[in-house]
């Protein structure tokens, strides 16, 4: 019992960190950080906070574009499901891997010069979306389902 106090504790205080961080970067209500207001990092009397500031910079960055649309969803406080709609990919022309601890997927199609549309509304261009995973995270599986690329991403080490 006091192991799960401990963890909601815990996961209260992260939540209230995220928080923080979000007001002290000038994080807009669209979920945005305006990077101008960032710069808090850069003065002399925060030591080692270069890691964060360059997380969230990524961060900004990667939320820029928002093709492929996707969902992010709890199962549980340890585990979570990452489903990006990429109608028209095949399996081997995605791909998932992680670099560091940035999730990295990309879709690679190839064009087929035969076809000739009178209408294209389904968007089949390339893309790399990339996503900050939590220190101790790791991809456990991911499989395509009728037009959806679904990511299992756990930590196993901290249960």
């Amino acid at each position: 019992m006091r192991q799960i106090l401990e963890e909601r504790e815990i996961s209260e205080d992260a939540d209230l960190l995220i928080e923080t961080i979000k007001v002290l970067c000038g994080m807009d209500l669209r979920g945005r950080f305006n990077m101008a207001r960032s710069r808090i990092f850069a003065s002399p009397t925060l030591v080692g906070f270069e890691a964060i500031e360059r997380m969230l910079e990524d961060v900004e960055k990667a939320s820029s574009d928002g093709y492929p649309p996707y969902n992010i969803e709890r199962l549980s406080e340890t585990e979570f499901s990452i489903s990006l709609a990429v109608a028209g990919f095949g399996y081997d022309e995605l791909e998932v891997q992680v670099e560091g601890h940035r999730l990295v997927v990309s879709g690679n199609r190839s064009e087929d010069e035969e076809r000739v549309f009178l209408h294209q509304g389904i968007a089949g261009r390339q893309f790399r979306r990339s996503f900050l995973l939590a220190a101790g995270f790791k991809v456990i599986r991911s499989w395509l389902e009728k037009g959806i690329l679904h990511i299992a991403v756990a930590c196993p080490i901290c249960r």
